[in-house]
């Protein structure tokens, strides 16, 4: 398909206009809004993908997206407001670890995800791990690639 060969050869941006298309015939899409949003990342555009994500976050509210914005933001420069996301996704973490069943689905990888978290946000000393963001940008830009 011509999504496919666009971001095989790296053509981010005609891959982002078959998604946009997409959007525009059913804008509450999330498979085309989460992985537009993958392909900005992927190619940089952070003010883009911001855009994106705050979409997603009217269709669905989950942690992995304030997560993700808290990532967004870091890239942008901006610690206060990328704080401010990723101390969000800590509380909806904590939330849904509280409610949720150890036997549950989720329930280890919502775990991994908050411990994530607590060294990004270094808890003890009130800091945010710089070290540590740009490895979890990277991995989480990439970890649902295709959805």
């Amino acid at each position: 398909s011509a999504l496919l060969l666009n971001v095989k050869y790296h053509n981010y941006s005609e891959a982002i206009q078959l998604f946009d298309k997409a959007i525009l015939i059913d804008s509450s899409y999330y498979p085309a809004l989460a992985n537009k949003m993958t392909l900005q990342l992927e190619a940089q555009q952070f003010k883009e993908a911001l855009g994106t994500i705050k979409r997603i976050e009217r269709l669905k509210t989950y942690p992995e997206l304030y997560m993700g914005e808290g990532l967004i933001y870091y890239r942008l420069g901006n610690n206060d407001s990328s704080n401010l996301y990723l101390m969000k996704a800590l509380q909806l973490y904590d939330t849904k670890l509280d409610t949720m069943s150890k036997e549950h689905k989720s329930y280890r990888s919502y775990l991994i995800n908050k411990g994530v978290l607590l060294i990004i946000l270094n808890r003890n000393n009130n800091f945010l791990n710089y070290h540590m963001y740009d490895k979890l940008f990277v991995c989480w830009a990439l970890k649902d690639k295709w959805h």
